[in-house]
C-alpha cells in the first residue's frame, strides 16, 4: 500500500490536471516510472499531487525529498507559473488565495499589490477573486480553478445564497454564464425609452382643414396599432453589446483576457458569431495603427 501523505495548502492553490491529461500522464509513469521525486514540506506534499496521484492509482510507493529552502510559497509558485497555461480568472483566484495565506513564519501574510505582481494580474481582478473567495461556494472556486468560466461572472454569482450557487454550478458553465449575464444586465441603468411619434395631432389638423375628408373608419381603435402610443426599447446590437463589454471591462480596472472571457460568454449566449470573427480581424488590423497614434500624442 503506497504511503499516505495530506496535500500542503499551498499545493492545494493551483488547480489539479484535467482528466484527459491525467490519464496520459499517469500513462507515462507507467511506463517509464516516476522522473521527479515527491516534494515534502511539514510532513506534507508541497509540489507533486499529480505524480503522488498517479502513484497511488498503479500502487507504485513515490520517492519524496524534502523541502529545505526558506521561501516554501515562493517555490509553489515559481514552479507552476512555468509549468502551466493560466487564464486570468484562474491566476486571479490563486492570487487571492495567496493574499490570504501566512507565509511559514505566520509572521507576515502577503498584500493584494505583491499577489498581483506575482500572478501578473491587476489588483482589481484580485479583489473580485478575493469576493468570490468570501463568498462563493467550493464549486465555484472549481469552476474559476478549471478555466470553465471568467472570474467577474464568479464575482456576481459568488452574490447569490449557497444553494443557488451550488444549482447552477450543477447545471454547468453554460448556466452560470448566462446567470451572470442576466444580473449584469439588470445592474445596468435602464436605456432610454424611444417614443414613436404619435400622429393625432396631424388627424387634427385634416379635420379642421377639411371635415368631410374624414369619416369614422379614420378613427377606428380596433385597427389601431397599440405601439403608436407605447415607448420602445430599442434592443442593443451586437456591436453596441463588444463596445459595452469593453467599456464596463475598462471602467472596472479588468484585464482584456477578462474582457475575452466575457464576450466568449455573450456567443455562447447567441451572439452573432461571423460578426465577431469580422470584428476580430478588423480590430487586429486596426491595434498597430492605433498604437502608433497613441505614441504621436
Amino acid at each position: 500500500m503506497v504511503t499516505q501523505y495530506e496535500i500542503h495548502p499551498y499545493a492545494k492553490l493551483f488547480p489539479m490536471m484535467q482528466e484527459d491529461e491525467y490519464v496520459s500522464f499517469r500513462s507515462d509513469i507507467s511506463t517509464n516510472g516516476l522522473r521527479h521525486p515527491i516534494v515534502l514540506f511539514q510532513g506534507k506534499i508541497l509540489d507533486g499531487r499529480n505524480r503522488y496521484r498517479s502513484c497511488c492509482d498503479l500502487d507504485i510507493e513515490p520517492a519524496t525529498e524534502e523541502y529545505t529552502g526558506d521561501d516554501a510559497l515562493g517555490f509553489v509558485l515559481s514552479l507552476n507559473l512555468y509549468r502551466r497555461q493560466l487564464s486570468v480568472a484562474q491566476r486571479a483566484l490563486i492570487a487571492a488565495e495567496v493574499s490570504s495565506l501566512k507565509s511559514a513564519d505566520e509572521e507576515a501574510s502577503i498584500t493584494i499589490e505583491d499577489a498581483a505582481t506575482i500572478m501578473g494580474v491587476s489588483p482589481r481582478s484580485i479583489s473580485s477573486a478575493c469576493k468570490v473567495v468570501r463568498q462563493g461556494v467550493p464549486e465555484l472556486l472549481d469552476a474559476v480553478k478549471s478555466g470553465e468560466i471568467s472570474i467577474s461572472a464568479a464575482e456576481r454569482i459568488s452574490g447569490l445564497e449557497d444553494q443557488e450557487q451550488k444549482t447552477l454550478c450543477n447545471d454547468g458553465p453554460k448556466a452560470i454564464c448566462k446567470a451572470a449575464k442576466q444580473m449584469r444586465e439588470k445592474s445596468r441603468p435602464a436605456p432610454k425609452a424611444a417614443s414613436k411619434p404619435i400622429t393625432a395631432p396631424s388627424l387634427i389638423d385634416a379635420a379642421e382643414s377639411n371635415p368631410a375628408s374624414l369619416d369614422a373608419s379614420t378613427f377606428d381603435t380596433n385597427s389601431a396599432s397599440d405601439d403608436l402610443l407605447q415607448p420602445t426599447v430599442k434592443s442593443p446590437s451586437s456591436t453596441e453589446l463588444l463596445f459595452a463589454l469593453a467599456k464596463d471591462a475598462m471602467e472596472q480596472g479588468y484585464e482584456a483576457e477578462t474582457l475575452v472571457g466575457q464576450i466568449l460568454d455573450e456567443v455562447e449566449q447567441g451572439l452573432d458569431m461571423q460578426l465577431l470573427l469580422f470584428t476580430s480581424e478588423a480590430m487586429s488590423l486596426l491595434y498597430p495603427r492605433l498604437k502608433a497614434m497613441s505614441f504621436r500624442r
